[in-house]
């Protein structure tokens, strides 16, 4: 016949299950004592002026000589370096405000060259355009000049041509009529 499976097994606990049992046992005999234990936390039976330790801890106009110049030395520090703080707070603003001045009157100029450059646009691109026909006039002038001398050089070459022709018929018929 065969076993069943719950049998096959041994039935003694093995080395492990049985420490871990008895911790759980000692846990379980430990929260059932009756003497309560102590901690070593703040009790409410102990005096307020002791640390958990048994040091005193100190009241409000109970200091020592030493405590109250610890604590001028520490006010003296504490206002300097308050004193500190409102100093470079006060930089800094000095600076920012410098600095946004500096930015408005840049800002302030460059508009104010922009209308100007936008006021004179006009009148420069009149005295522009008056240069230009100034200068237009002149070449004119200047081609104009050039044009009647070119002309006149023509017409004198084929005067003296005409001279020539003249000169030559005059001699020619002259031949002529010797001969």
């Amino acid at each position: 016949m065969p076993r069943s499976s719950s049998r096959s097994r041994s039935r003694s606990t093995s080395p492990r299950r049985r420490r871990r049992r008895e911790k759980e046992r000692k846990r379980r005999t430990r929260s059932r004592s009756r003497s309560p234990r102590r901690r070593w936390r703040y009790s409410r039976s102990r005096s307020p002026s002791l640390d958990r330790f048994g040091r005193s801890i100190h009241r409000r106009g109970k200091y020592s000589e030493d405590d109250s110049k610890k604590d001028a030395v520490d006010k003296s520090a504490q206002e300097e370096m308050e004193r500190q703080r409102k100093i470079r707070a006060s930089e800094m603003q000095a600076k920012f405000i410098e600095e946004e001045t500096h930015r408005r009157i840049e800002d302030i100029v460059n508009k104010r060259v922009e209308e100007e450059l936008a006021k004179r646009k006009i009148d420069i691109d009149e005295e522009v355009m008056k240069k230009v026909e100034e200068a237009k006039k002149h070449v004119e002038q200047h081609l104009q000049i050039e044009y009647e001398r070119k002309q006149e050089e023509i017409v004198e070459k084929y005067k003296e041509k005409e001279v020539r022709v003249v000169y030559s018929l005059q001699i020619r018929y002259i031949l002529w009529e010797i001969l």
